[in-house]
């Protein structure tokens, strides 16, 4: 909620004050959110951290928050992956599983942070006011090492569609980040799905579980046709986007923590996509939740914090034409780069195997 009046009629606030409300605001949530994670590890065993954000800019930045607030080592390397939307928690994934491959005894620290609230417009464009109503703020974090138990990240694939640059779109102006979100969009992922479907799941037919971004009602409308999914195979993602909005590049953790903990069974396979800014691109990446041929592992903190929304889309608070979050603290863009990601799941180490996590609460943002 909008307390102190960050937001006023005829009087938003310009870039500046936005970037110095992430600057006061996100790092108290990253770090938040990392030690729910990082509860009874050995932190002197990290050994990367990478960061993902598209809606907030500083430096020294939130990694270097994470390493001195949350007692990481010094000689931690540190990696920002910066402006490329929803999808960013997946591509933060390949880079962790890169590091592992070439690296064995490392443990990477992955935290996708979003606060997409900081740039809500004064706007009478129905367009984007709707939108707008679609976002929400969070945090997710993720531990990606070769320890022999947990999710193991088998493979990612890759696909470009051209003629879909200007669907979405996300650029610095001096009221924030403006961004441009196409009624094209569901109808461009439902095509393009529709036609890269065999190289995206790599001929898969045995698909049990769908992790989908909810980028909108829409979007996931459009990705259960693609694909000819019953109805009930988008529920995770449906029941996120219910309660927590489209929270960007964290919301697909948030999904796959709730099909992990509520769905998932021993033995399953599984899709998980996201979507962001840019051309339609899809990554397929596989991974196994077993005890003994595991390589690169996953842990998750789990989504706590109260309910945000209960009618689709964040709740607002509506002063005339004005539109104000109740929730700050986690989301960001939306469509046009769809990525899936491919799983195998055996839950026999569930709980010291796949510990999942995020953080998204109702309250308004506070400095750290």
């Amino acid at each position: 909620m909008d307390t102190d009046g960050f937001y006023r009629r005829g009087k938003f606030p310009d870039t500046s004050a936005r970037m110095k409300k992430f600057e006061a605001c996100a790092p108290g949530l990253a770090v938040e959110t990392a030690e729910k994670l990082l509860a009874g590890e050995d932190r002197s065993r990290i050994t990367h951290v990478l960061v993902t954000s598209c809606t907030g800019l500083a430096a020294p930045g939130i990694d270097l928050e994470l390493i001195e607030r949350c007692g990481l080592g010094p000689n931690v390397e540190r990696t920002m992956v910066g402006f490329m939307g929803c999808y960013a928690a997946i591509n933060a994934l390949k880079l962790a599983r890169h590091i592992v491959r070439s690296e064995p005894g490392a443990r990477v620290l992955a935290l996708n942070l979003e606060l997409c609230t900081l740039h809500l417009h004064e706007t009478d464009d129905l367009e984007q006011i709707l939108s707008f109503l679609l976002f929400a703020d969070g945090c997710a974090a993720a531990l990606i090492s070769a320890d022999p138990v947990g999710v193991e990240i088998k493979s990612f694939r890759a696909a470009l569609v051209p003629d879909t640059r200007e669907l979405i779109r996300w650029n610095i102006r001096d009221q924030g980040f403006d961004m441009i979100l196409s009624g094209g969009v569901p109808g461009a992922i439902r095509h393009a799905l529709s036609e890269a479907r065999e190289d995206l799941l790599g001929g898969a037919n045995d698909i049990d579980l769908w992790a989908v971004h909810p980028g909108g009602r829409t979007v996931l409308d459009a990705v259960e046709q693609a694909f000819g999914l019953p109805a009930e195979a988008l529920c995770p993602s449906r029941s996120v986007l219910n309660d927590y909005g489209n929270m960007s590049s964290g919301t697909v953790m948030f999904v796959l923590d709730k099909i992990m903990r509520e769905s998932a069974k021993s033995g399953q396979n599984g899709c998980a996509m996201s979507f962001g800014p840019g051309l339609v691109a899809v990554v397929v990446f596989a991974f196994t939740l077993t005890a003994s041929e595991s390589i690169y592992a996953l842990a998750f903190v789990s989504p706590t914090g109260q309910k945000v929304v209960s009618t689709g889309v964040p709740t607002e608070l509506i002063r005339g034409d004005v539109f104000f979050w109740q929730s700050l603290q986690a989301a960001t863009v939306l469509v046009a780069l769809p990525i899936a990601a491919v799983f195998n799941l055996f839950l026999d180490r569930f709980v010291t195997g796949f510990t999942m996590g995020a953080v998204n609460r109702s309250s308004e943002l506070r400095p750290s």
